[in-house]
């Protein structure tokens, strides 16, 4: 048994539902009131069909949330959470090396940021987004055949703002962190030694100081 995410529940309180996606891009909603049960029983279920699956993340939504996926090839779904499945579903068609990195709802935040493997960090309007209109669909795409063919991955996205800032870990268990108004300045965060890559990033915001 492996950990797969960390949440906060103190803050599911505001939300109507938690959106449990895998790897594979299958998706189950539930609702607050049964998720809380599933928490008190200490089961909550892989939410997988597929026996390579694994789970991915837990999302708590709004019903008219957007709820956002994005796969390491550079893929990207999004949907309404009120049109999201209740019963284990395949909503994106990843390609057979693929698989989802990272997941989020569009919040107040005005952008999203993209980080790849080296280090390369792609900002986007939430209005870039194309809401899909059915399941099984492959994605928006981000990054170009020429990037993908490369080799180039991402590790990771989150919806953020200029006063943001970000926690990058690196293959050789460093980690540091860093302004996302630098990183929008520069349109990059060096991986390290020639030898490390980025695994992944966190956004958060730090509070006011008085």
């Amino acid at each position: 048994e492996e950990l797969a995410t960390l949440h906060p529940i103190a803050k599911m309180s505001p939300y109507e539902s938690c959106i449990q996606a895998s790897r594979r891009g299958f998706v189950k909603k539930i609702k607050s009131s049964f998720f809380a049960s599933y928490l008190t029983e200490n089961f909550i279920g892989t939410g997988v069909k597929l026996p390579a699956d694994k789970t991915c993340s837990l999302t708590f939504s709004g019903k008219e949330d957007l709820f956002v996926m994005v796969s390491q090839d550079g893929y990207i779904f999004s949907m309404e959470a009120n049109r999201l499945p209740t019963a284990i579903e395949e909503v994106v068609h990843l390609g057979i090396s693929d698989h989802i990195v990272s997941t989020f709802i569009v919040n107040q935040k005005p952008s999203i940021l993209f980080i790849t493997q080296n280090g390369k960090a792609v900002l986007r309007d939430v209005s870039w987004l194309e809401p899909a209109n059915s399941f099984k669909t492959k994605g928006q795409p981000l990054l170009s055949k020429e990037r993908r063919e490369a080799g180039i991955r991402l590790v990771g996205s989150a919806p953020v703002d200029e006063a943001d800032w970000c926690a990058i870990l690196r293959s050789d268990g460093s980690l540091t962190v860093h302004k996302l108004s630098d990183l929008f300045a520069t349109g990059s965060v060096s991986p390290g030694q020639p030898s490390t890559t980025i695994l992944g990033f966190s956004a958060f915001r730090l509070p006011d100081s008085k």
